[in-house]
């Protein structure tokens, strides 16, 4: 007998075990999923099909490494926060969750000077602005910082 595995499957099957499980074994599944994500599925194709599936599996890549981040020691969060990022600068999620970590670790300067780069970055790549989510976290930083 022949067994065929295909990594998109192992992944989703690792993402979804993860959803129901004890923390940790949420740990572990969505720690086994970062290793099954290989990049974009089929990049360079341009069929419709593959590109919705493309963006889905991104899509579920972005929120379980989110909330891998969460499961993580902090300095652990920022090392994977920051490798996605290098690959999506626009991911605000990765971008909130580098900066809580930072801060976590006491280093609040550091966390006002990412979020002042993803700014720029959203402007220049996007032309957005940050979400009211991202400018509250962002008001947070300042408030802190005034009473530090």
């Amino acid at each position: 007998d022949l067994e065929l595995l295909f990594d998109v499957a192992q992944f989703q099957a690792a993402v979804h075990k993860a959803r129901s499980a004890s923390p940790d074994v949420r740990k572990e599944e969505l720690s086994r999923a970062r290793q099954l994500y290989g990049g974009p599925f089929l990049e360079g194709s341009n069929d419709d099909w593959a590109c919705l599936r493309r963006q889905d599996l991104q899509q579920m890549h972005h929120q379980a490494m989110a909330d891998l981040g969460e499961l993580l020691e902090h300095s652990e969060a920022i090392d994977l926060y920051r490798e996605i990022l290098d690959v999506e600068p626009c991911w605000e999620q990765g971008h909130q969750g580098l900066v809580k970590a930072l801060l976590e670790l006491g280093r609040r300067d550091e966390a006002v000077r990412h979020y002042h780069r993803y700014v720029e970055t959203l402007k220049s790549q996007l032309g957005l602005s940050p979400s009211p989510d991202m400018l509250r976290l962002y008001y947070s930083l300042l408030d802190d910082r005034a009473g530090a």
